[in-house]
């Protein structure tokens, strides 16, 4: 009991903000939060992708999403400035559990005003902790982006990408 209270003590004395100032970010994927984006397939379901970009601190940024089967793969990909990132996950059976993480410290060409910061993506396919709407057919993956920086807020998203 009082390890409950205490987690629900620290969750309540937390702040999560978002890391773009007010306007410079479509207000629908602004704040810290949980996003659904369904994936454009193939007829057969079987190929998927999708493709957005995000604005973060004066960064544009292109991410893309890929989900194959036969092996079952689910691909991510980031880019900004001179930046890339990928990470990827190839299953036998797409309904084995998997969670993959990547975290990069302190991006040197990068001006964070002098702060010092840690930026995460984790990937995974355990959706028993979120609510999944009733569009998302055939749920994939989340993929976690999370920045921290010297005042240990976290920024971020986090986003279940679906089969349409």
């Amino acid at each position: 009991m009082m390890l409950g209270t205490l987690v629900l003590s620290l969750m309540l004395l937390s702040r999560i903000t978002a890391n773009w100032p007010d306007g410079s970010k479509d207000a629908t994927r602004a704040n810290m939060g949980f996003y659904t984006l369904n994936m454009t397939c193939n007829d057969a379901g079987t190929e998927c992708e999708a493709c957005y970009r995000a604005r973060a601190e004066g960064l544009v940024y292109l991410h893309t999403v890929e989900y194959t089967e036969g092996p079952a793969k689910f691909e991510f990909r980031g880019s900004a400035a001179s930046r890339d990132w990928k990470q990827f996950v190839v299953q036998d059976d797409p309904t084995e559990p998997f969670r993959y993480c990547m975290q990069q410290d302190e991006i040197q060409d990068l001006d964070y005003g002098g702060d010092t910061w840690r930026f995460s993506i984790c990937m995974d396919n355990n959706f028993s902790g979120i609510s999944v709407p009733a569009e998302c057919v055939k749920p994939l993956a989340v993929v976690s982006m999370v920045s921290l920086r010297t005042d240990n807020e976290a920024h971020g998203e986090q986003t279940l990408y679906c089969a349409a």
